[in-house]
């Protein structure tokens, strides 16, 4: 999966009663991203030329969300987020907060 690490920090920031962490935010995310298996990846020139290849959405104005898409493009990477706009491009889409919220709350982030 991809996944990107500030799409976690805001899970941490909306739903705190259901994850409950006491150990520092770069801890939590850590160990969520063993538990859920997210390989977290650089930006390449690659992920640069499907910039030019991709046709962005003109009303998706979102530069994060444009480099999410871009490595996902770029790889066969699943995209986890709840962005209505990313299933309208080339990539492999999984979009449910609440089962990502439910998860995570298993871990013991202490």
């Amino acid at each position: 999966m991809l996944c990107s690490l500030v799409e976690i920090a805001q899970l941490f920031e909306t739903k705190p009663k259901e994850i409950k962490a006491t150990a520092p935010l770069s801890t939590c995310i850590d160990q969520a991203l063993s538990y859920l298996q997210v390989q977290v990846l650089a930006i390449t020139t690659d992920h640069a030329q499907r910039f030019y290849e991709i046709q962005l959405l003109e009303e998706h104005r979102a530069p994060f969300a444009h480099i999410i898409l871009l490595q996902a493009a770029s790889t066969s990477f699943t995209v986890l987020s709840d962005d209505h706009k990313f299933a309208y491009y080339p990539i492999s889409l999984l979009s449910n907060r609440d089962r990502l919220v439910a998860r995570v709350g298993k871990l013991n982030l202490t």
